[in-house]
């Protein structure tokens, strides 16, 4: 007697190895990609909210004409005081001859880098 052939489980084996390597595959590329997108989009919210602020402070300091201090914000950009803060707001004023600039920075305090500067110039 003839033992049966087994080549149809093997072939079915050989298919399932490959399928579940090609979903691993794939698995792989798409966490990659999320993260990706979760980086971005946690760069750019930074980036908006050091927008505002920096525009919100040069905005006053042209109508009224006084130095901000420096400021510190949480992670929501709501003003927080330096225990809770994770980005400070601070400026620095040169004066020359009928014109003052201001540079407004926000900085990120968990790696001291500056996330938005704007200069702005005021006539005296």
């Amino acid at each position: 007697m003839r033992k049966p052939d087994n080549n149809g489980s093997r072939m079915m084996l050989t298919e399932l190895i490959f399928s579940i390597f090609f979903f691993m595959v794939i698995v792989a590329v798409c966490i990659q990609l999320f993260a990706g997108a979760f980086i971005a989009q946690k760069e750019s919210r930074q980036l908006a909210i050091a927008v505002n602020i920096c525009a919100s402070e040069a905005d006053r300091y042209i109508a009224t004409g006084n130095k901000p201090e420096d400021k510190y914000f949480d992670s929501q950009g709501e003003e927080a005081s330096f225990d809770d803060a994770s980005y400070v707001l601070s400026s620095d004023v040169t004066k020359e001859s009928a014109v003052e600039k201001m540079v407004v920075t926000f900085t990120n305090l968990e790696d001291e880098s500056d996330i938005y500067s704007l200069e702005v110039e005021r006539g005296l």
